[in-house]
């Protein structure tokens, strides 16, 4: 059992869906969910998570301009984050890089490799 928080931002309930489930077997048991990018702020400010996993494409705010808002904010500058793009390009990962992002994960991807990501990231 873990007790690190984790708050998921996505706007497909199936992608939240496949994150929780794919953690919650990694032993990880406490979760938030948002499916806009403004919820996403008030989740991380008021929930305090330990990690953020964030999409890129988000309606209200998108995933850059709330990892903008989230590097911003002093209650937050320093939660990790981990941005999820369906977008393999390469500039879409230095995008999110340079704003701040501490991992970029392409969809699809491997449960596994999201759950050892997350691990590593926690650890360190």
């Amino acid at each position: 059992m873990n007790l690190s928080s984790i708050l998921v931002a996505d706007d497909h309930a199936h992608v939240r869906r496949l994150v929780h489930q794919s953690l919650k077997r990694g032993g990880y048991e406490r979760f938030s969910f948002a499916s806009t990018g403004i919820e996403t702020l008030l989740l991380a400010r008021t929930g305090e998570p330990d990690i953020i996993i964030l999409d890129f494409d988000m309606p209200e705010l998108d995933g850059l301009a709330a990892l903008f808002e989230l590097r911003a904010d002093p209650l937050t500058k320093r939660i990790p984050v981990i941005m999820m793009s369906g977008y393999a390009e390469f500039h879409t990962c230095i995008d999110a890089r340079s704003m701040g992002a501490d991992q970029v994960l392409s969809k699809p991807f491997a449960p596994s490799f999201l759950l050892e990501m997350v691990n590593q990231m926690l650890r360190s």
